[in-house]
C-alpha cells in the first residue's frame, strides 16, 4: 500500500548508516510488493554494509537475473 514510502525511508536510513531500521523498511516494502527490485537492491545494500555477504550476494545474484534489475544496478553504480 505504501511501498514507495517504505523505499524512501529505507534509503534515507541507509544513507545515515541506520542499517537495522533500513532493513526493516525494505522488508516492509517487500511484504507489500514481493518482487520489488528496488527493495531487494536496498536490502542487498544493507546486508553488504553490515558484513552479511552471503545474503547480499544471494540478492545481487537474484537481481542480476532480470533486465530491469540490470538497469537498476547499472544506474546505481553508474555503469
Amino acid at each position: 500500500r505504501h511501498h514507495g514510502a517504505w523505499l524512501n525511508l529505507g534509503n534515507s536510513l541507509l544513507l545515515v548508516d541506520n542499517h537495522l531500521d533500513a532493513e526493516k523498511c525494505f522488508l516492509a516494502a517487500l511484504e507489500i510488493s514481493p518482487k520489488s527490485q528496488e527493495a531487494l537492491f536496498g536490502l542487498a545494500n544493507v546486508y553488504e554494509k553490515t558484513g552479511n555477504f552471503e545474503k547480499s550476494r544471494a540478492l545481487y545474484i537474484k537481481l542480476n537475473s532480470s533486465s530491469k534489475s540490470q538497469k537498476l544496478l547499472a544506474r546505481q553504480y553508474h555503469l
